[in-house]
């Protein structure tokens, strides 16, 4: 009887080993998964961060752009209401612009009036005539001053009551405030 015992314990002893094993295995499976949630942590933390550096480089290169088209825009003004075809303006557009400024009461220097300009938008095939804006570069930033400061002239007129002169923006609010208007 004494054998029958020393066997069962025998038999005990291993089970219990085997139960020491897997209870083993399962304490390392349960650290496994304790620190999912740290990766995770660690993983949306780096996301976070790269996150955060391409934002800040994104403003970096928003101010950058902002800041070179402030300088070129400086020099822009947008004339509305100028005819787009013959009229007592004059004969082309650069015709027009150049009777607008004058009327506004800008005294042209000694050198005529170098300016560049260009028409925003699509040509309309529909019945609406209304003319597409000017988009006009003037020589120089203080010019461009003077003929904004003067443009309120343009109401006195019977010919240019209905033409006004802005400072140029972006074109992206140009677009958000033409919305807008809608």
């Amino acid at each position: 009887e004494v054998r029958s015992v020393r066997d069962d314990v025998q038999t005990f002893r291993g089970e219990l080993q085997g139960m020491r094993d897997k209870i083993y295995t399962l304490e390392n499976a349960v650290e496994e998964l304790k620190q999912i949630p740290n990766r995770k942590n660690q993983f949306e933390e780096a996301i976070d961060k790269t996150i955060s550096d391409m934002l800040s480089t994104l403003e970096y290169h928003q101010k950058y752009i902002e800041t070179v088209e402030r300088q070129t825009n400086n020099k822009n003004i947008i004339i509305t209401g100028v005819p787009e075809f013959g009229n007592i303006l004059g004969s082309d557009d650069v015709e027009r612009v150049m009777h607008v400024i004058k009327k506004t009461g800008f005294e042209e220097t000694d050198e005529k009036l170098n300016i560049h300009m260009k028409r925003l938008g699509k040509i309309r095939d529909d019945l609406d005539d209304r003319p597409r804006p000017l988009l006009v570069e003037v020589e120089s930033d203080e010019i461009q001053k003077e003929i904004l400061m003067k443009a309120r002239n343009l109401m006195y007129d019977d010919d240019c009551s209905n033409i006004f002169i802005k400072k140029d923006v972006h074109f992206t609010v140009r677009r958000e405030l033409n919305r807008l208007k809608r």
